[in-house]
């Protein structure tokens, strides 16, 4: 059974959720009986947490879920074994096709072939690893939206040869069949299963169209907050309601029928093919041939639309409404928009009002640059913040949102933090914020997975070396000590003589070898110059010699110089091994973790930060699914990048201060001010 709860409001969702507990529990539910409940996000998971339990007076027992974990998890607990083909999944199976020559002679994959064609090695894995990870994407949204074109892909069938998609069709087409098809990569290599048996893939059309059977009698599901998925998912919603009752309590804008509501390219598209004159303004009563719809459901709409419209086919319309018209003393622009969205207004029904203009719900403000930009916001929350003071409802800092562009997230979000404490000592928690940018154990992880791969220049070394997640290991290190060292050694360059190959230097200058060389020798030839000018002389591996100009290291801490010398040499060999190596993605994830366990030191309350590293290196293991040996640049490209996708918070969300955050995680959650 699916019951449906629409409001334009989310405290009105909120209050029928609580409504729908305290009749569970009045209906005998036993108290410790957990209540599963599904959510977008982690932001709005607290806000319900928090809803709740200002609602009920106590908010425990809740098990919160995301989408695609639940259906993970329903896949391993219908089908023990069984693993769910995500974007993981497929892009560690294209991955293995990539590299396999013979899968990729096929014909049809020409154009394939085109793109993996490089000058060197590095760049040939670089190429392979992004377009795995575009496709894999892209197949996980066709399995999502297109599953009919997946499934025709399966039996061969592809569309017109004359449309301008078919080039584009016919080498995926023939990916998907070497990854996931009925004889594909995945069909030959099951997942493996704890007992040590073979398991099974299992698709989400499987799932949502009932091939794997689920389990009966299952515990109410509460689908709250989501505002937008894709069409398999409503099929999923309907097959879980065959085993347990759903309750979705969904946000609409609109309380009229909205679902013909067109977009403007649906519009002009549907008027080029009318053929003769277009009828006037006056001639036109129902808006069929001039734009007269609700702009803002017009402009950005479409998603909800297509949601609300496939939820009423789930429950043929039947839903309950909670819808909240604005208050009539409002007379605000904003009040105003908000209650032509609800009831559908058409454009230019309702007459400006003068007083708009000044009224301040909706204001724009212009700004020169970025930082002024977000001192204008600081200024404009201070500003109504210190006006209702003494008002029988003041305004929070906690009720006050600010909502940045996800593309410009990295620009925008450290300015906000570093310009609302200084301008007023506003405080705010900040959502999104990229892990590897905000953490220093992500950073200096990120900058170890970069080194074996770049040119081992003395800049690229101590960044490494230097950082104080790394250096921290090595005791009371002076950093520019080390650096005046490493410039004092002649080193430039390159890790060893093999790497200046083919240039103009042909002795062994330049490199950390010979410096390190170098150094040591200086170490133990002990004393002060006598002022002797010949050089060293060291046998070489061909049976000559080389003559080596000893490091003086009497104004080095010796001590000082062997930490230098260890670190460096243990750097430079690990580097040597992973841009040497090929292995399966299980086996470098093993061997990065180690990687990452050898040289980062967590400080204080940093453990955690280095167990999300690690966590992000399950990626890895979760994409071998051939075990295909893959060459190293493949994992490290791979592992920085699962740790760049990690993001974190700064201070406690939606608790104390203005919440700061990109539009998704919190579009659902309402603040008096925006």
């Amino acid at each position: 059974m699916i019951r449906l709860v629409y409001s334009n409001r989310t405290e009105e969702l909120l209050s029928a959720l609580a409504e729908t507990l305290q009749a569970r529990r009045r209906a005998g539910a036993h108290p410790l009986e957990p209540t599963h409940l599904l959510v977008p996000n982690r932001n709005l998971e607290q806000h319900v947490r928090l809803a709740l339990a200002e609602r009920l007076g106590v908010a425990a027992n809740l098990r919160f879920h995301r989408l695609e974990r639940f259906v993970a998890g329903l896949v391993a607990e219908a089908a023990p074994g069984g693993r769910l083909v995500d974007a993981e999944v497929l892009r560690g199976g294209l991955l293995a096709l990539l590299h396999d020559d013979a899968a990729l002679a096929d014909p049809a994959l020409a154009p394939v072939r085109e793109y993996l064609r490089a000058s060197d090695a590095e760049a040939v894995a670089l190429r392979r690893v992004q377009l795995a990870t575009r496709l894999g994407r892209l197949f996980e949204e066709y399995a999502y939206s297109r599953p009919e074109t997946l499934a025709a892909w399966e039996r061969g069938a592809t569309i017109r040869e004359d449309s301008p998609w078919a080039p584009l069709e016919s080498w995926q087409s023939v990916l998907w069949r070497a990854v996931a098809g009925p004889d594909g990569l995945l069909a030959r290599h099951p997942p493996g299963h704890p007992d040590g048996d073979a398991g099974r893939w299992v698709s989400l059309a499987a799932v949502a169209g009932g091939v794997l059977p689920l389990p009966a009698d299952q515990p109410p599901l509460h689908v709250f907050g989501v505002s937008y998925v894709a069409r398999i998912f409503q099929q999923l919603f309907a097959r879980l309601a065959e085993t347990r009752p759903v309750a979705l309590f969904t946000l609409n804008p609109c309380q009229e029928f909205w679902e013909d509501v067109e977009t403007e390219r649906e519009h002009r598209r549907r008027l080029s093919r009318y053929r003769g004159p277009l009828p006037a303004a006056e001639d036109d009563p129902y808006g069929l041939f001039h734009d007269t719809d609700n702009q803002p459901l017009r402009l950005w709409g479409r998603p909800g639309r297509e949601h609300v419209r496939m939820l009423d086919d789930l429950t043929e319309c039947a839903f309950e409404e909670r819808f909240v018209a604005a208050d009539a003393t409002d007379e605000s622009l904003l009040a105003a928009v908000q209650s032509d969205v609800l009831r559908r207004a058409a454009t230019g029904e309702r007459a400006p009002r003068p007083a708009w203009a000044h009224d301040g719900s909706v204001a724009l403000l212009a700004a020169p640059d970025l930082r002024r930009e977000v001192e204008a916001v600081a200024d404009a929350i201070w500003e109504l913040v210190a006006a209702s003071e003494g008002s029988a409802d003041p305004l929070r800092f906690t009720d006050v949102a600010v909502i940045v562009n996800a593309g410009a997230r990295d620009r925008y979000l450290p300015q906000v933090q570093a310009v609302f404490g200084e301008f007023h000592g506003i405080p705010c928690n900040v959502a999104d914020l990229p892990f590897a940018g905000e953490r220093r154990i992500a950073e200096a992880a990120r900058l170890l997975l970069a080194l074996p791969f770049g040119r081992f220049t003395r800049a690229e070394m101590l960044r490494v070396m230097l950082h104080p997640a790394v250096r921290g290991r090595y005791g009371d290190v002076d950093p520019d000590e080390w650096a005046r060292l490493a410039a004092e050694l002649g080193i430039f360059h390159g890790a060893s003589r093999e790497d200046l190959a083919g240039t103009y230097v042909e002795e062994d200058l330049l490199t950390w070898d010979q410096g390190l060389r170098r150094l040591a020798l200086g170490a133990f030839l002990t004393g002060g110059r006598t002022g002797d000018e010949r050089l060293w002389e060291v046998p070489r591996s061909d049976g000559g010699t080389q003559q080596v100009l000893v490091a003086d290291v009497a104004a080095v801490r010796l001590e000082s110089a062997a930490r230098f010398a260890l670190l460096a040499r243990s750097l430079l060999a690990d580097c040597r091994r992973i841009r040497d190596e090929s292995r399966p993605l299980a086996e470098w994830a093993a061997l990065l973790r180690e990687l990452l366990d050898a040289y980062l030191t967590p400080g204080e309350s940093e453990e955690a930060d280095l167990h999300r590293c690690r966590v992000a290196l399950e990626a890895l293991v979760r994409a071998d699914v051939a075990g295909v040996a893959v060459p190293g640049r493949v994992a490290c490209e791979l592992a920085a990048a699962a740790i760049a996708e990690r993001t974190v918070g700064r201070g406690a969300l939606l608790g104390e201060g203005v919440a700061v955050s990109t539009l998704l995680p919190m579009r659902a959650i309402p603040f008096r001010v925006v």
